[in-house]
């Protein structure tokens, strides 16, 4: 069975990416499931084979505990990972799957902060043998700003380097710069270090330099200047 856990900031369209590429599975006419992992989520009109909002709710969590937001999420994650057999079960249940696609929280301390990815995943492999690779998704107005596209890149590359699987980056939400020229666009879908390295020296000063070279290497190293 393949897994593909979407992950990325909050608001950057994982729901909406998942839902499309459940139905871009279908069309291959093999079976496929979405999970949401999402304790926080909204109502939508996706809905989710298996939800974690029949296990435990973020804004029960919130009102019983008195924790905030992030506090609920941190709390929701561990009490998924601790009651596993769950998420087992539901599986279970779905009979004969191909595909399973995850959409993950986007809140950053979810992901970075703390080792719940990567014990999601090992969980998922180890348990139903499940092969995962990830999706990064990062809000293509993002490129509007060269400090938050380095930022992004900078929280992708840590969802990275939390494990060993194949992670895609991908800039979602492209119609929201359709009118943004394309040479701006394919810049920063394969950037240049040096024009990028020049940008961040000509806003933050010369102060920084060496930083802004250090970043950049670091990330070209990993390939993740590519989109």
């Amino acid at each position: 069975m393949n897994g593909v856990l979407v992950v990325g900031p909050a608001g950057s369209g994982k729901t909406t990416f998942c839902n499309e590429l459940r139905k871009f599975i279908l069309l291959q006419k093999k079976n496929v499931a979405f999970v949401n992992l999402d304790p926080a989520s909204e109502e939508s009109i996706f809905e989710p084979d298996i939800d974690i909002k029949n296990l435990i709710k973020s804004n029960e969590v919130i009102e019983e505990l008195g924790l905030g937001p992030n506090g609920s999420l941190i709390f929701c994650m561990e009490y998924l990972l601790d009651n596993f057999s769950w998420l087992i079960k539901e599986i279970g249940y779905l009979g004969n799957i191909s595909f399973l696609i995850f959409d993950f929280p986007g809140q950053i301390e979810i992901t970075l902060n703390n080792s719940y990815l990567n014990d999601l995943i090992f969980q998922l492999e180890k348990i139903l043998d499940i092969n995962v690779n990830k999706f990064f998704l990062l809000d293509s107005q993002f490129i509007t700003d060269i400090s938050k596209y380095i930022g992004g890149i900078l929280t992708s590359f840590i969802s990275l380097i939390t494990n060993d699987n194949i992670q895609f980056n991908l800039l979602s939400k492209i119609d929201n710069i359709k009118y943004c020229p394309k040479e701006i666009i394919d810049k920063f879908l394969n950037p240049c270090l040096n024009n990028l390295y020049f940008e961040l020296n000509f806003l933050h000063g010369k102060n920084y330099k060496k930083l802004n070279y250090f970043i950049l290497k670091l990330l070209e190293d990993f390939s993740l200047l590519k989109f």
